[in-house]
């Protein structure tokens, strides 16, 4: 595999898993998707499913016990009350349901052309090196399982009907898998769809929202509105106060963020009072990329203004706190420098910035700006708080 990448062979990749026998037998079909694809491949689920099952591999779907599904649909329940496997399946049945999360991302291939995947994850796993009962632990081979790709050349600019033609695709073997089922191992289960994650792009495209990061506009014309969820970005509807109050009416008569439904949210069984939900909201663009990337670069930026490390130019500040933060990285294990998580080098400064403003605060208790300090530590908690440093 080495060699391969080195020589810029990595095409041939696939071959040396197969005459090596590492190939999983999982059949493909053709499926029609207009007419710049009308004999598109994807790896069908009930095929996927059923090639687990011969290779004695379930265990990478069926990731938890029937005591835990049922204990998930029942802590589920106050949520989504209205989600119809509440109504079509008994309570011994639920335990037999498997949660799962769709997942898309617009990415990128080897020659730097766009891509979309499809891919479906079970939401219980073995955990993530911070927290359990995730699904982040592992190579994501065994715990993302792809549906089909498609070149963006393909869907761009006036055919994005071929996009959308291949999630009808998809979202009718879920369907199908939600509400029929598939035997398994003897027992009949249940794939049932609570969600789609990915990056905002994707969910933008699939979910044919109309509301969303691109709209943010200010002045004169329509304001539709920023988000999918609520009225964040309408006239007169500030999307930056976050007070309980202003949240709240933001919430209040939101409407359905689209024109015309996408097959995701016309075909997938889902309750019908939350249907803009089960496109949920991108943390990683979001917060590491984004909200917690700013709170970094401006604590490291307030730490050199004030002269709190020591004095002299900029890159000589900078020089100081990267080899502090180097050593820190180093004393608490933690990875720096994108390794294979772009935005790890964000939880790893968020972190390091916390214990640093800690002692910066400890050190200069009668510094007059102390309580903009104070501002920044806590903004920086908020940002370690755990669950979000899962990523």
């Amino acid at each position: 595999m080495s060699r391969l990448h080195h020589t810029g062979h990595e095409a041939r990749l696939f071959s040396a898993f197969d005459n090596a026998g590492l190939v999983a037998q999982v059949p493909t079909v053709f499926v029609d998707c207009g007419p710049d694809a009308n004999a598109h491949p994807v790896l069908p689920l009930r095929g996927f499913l059923k090639c687990l099952e011969a290779s004695n591999k379930l265990n990478l779907v069926l990731t938890a016990s029937p005591a835990t599904y049922a204990e998930f649909w029942d802590k589920y329940r106050p949520h989504r009350p209205k989600h119809p496997c509440f109504t079509l399946r008994t309570d011994q049945e639920l335990a037999a349901c498997v949660p799962i999360l769709l997942h898309a991302d617009e990415g990128q291939t080897l020659k730097k052309k766009q891509l979309m995947i499809l891919q479906f994850q079970p939401l219980f796993g073995a955990g993530s090196s911070r927290a359990s009962g995730l699904n982040y632990t592992g190579s994501s081979l065994t715990s993302r399982f792809l549906y089909s790709v498609m070149a963006a050349r393909v869907y761009s600019k006036s055919k994005s009907e071929t996009l959308l033609n291949l999630t009808e695709h998809f979202a009718n073997e879920l369907a199908s898998l939600c509400a029929d089922g598939i035997v398994l191992g003897g027992r009949c289960y249940w794939l049932i769809p609570i969600g789609m994650k990915g990056d905002w792009p994707a969910l933008c495209k699939l979910g044919q929202l109309t509301r969303h990061f691109l709209r943010n506009k200010s002045g004169e014309g329509k304001m539709v509105g920023i988000c999918h969820m609520c009225k964040a970005g309408q006239r007169d509807q500030a999307w930056h106060i976050t007070d309980e109050q202003h949240m709240d009416t933001l919430h209040q008569d939101a409407g359905v963020p689209w024109t015309t439904p996408s097959p995701f949210t016309r075909i997938i069984p889902q309750d019908p009072d939350k249907k803009p939900e089960f496109y949920r909201v991108d943390l990683f663009h979001t917060l590491h990329k984004g909200v917690f990337g700013d709170v970094a670069a401006n604590a490291v930026v307030n730490v050199m203004d004030f002269d709190l490390m020591g004095e002299g130019s900029v890159p000589v500040k900078l020089g100081v706190i990267f080899e502090d933060l180097q050593k820190y990285c180093y004393d608490q294990s933690l990875q720096l420098h994108m390794s294979w998580f772009k935005g790890a080098d964000t939880t790893s400064l968020c972190l390091y910035l916390e214990s640093k403003y800690l002692t910066l605060i400890a050190d200069n208790p009668e510094h007059e700006h102390k309580g903009y300090f104070c501002n920044i530590l806590e903004t920086l908690k908020a940002a370690n708080v755990p669950g979000f440093d899962v990523f």
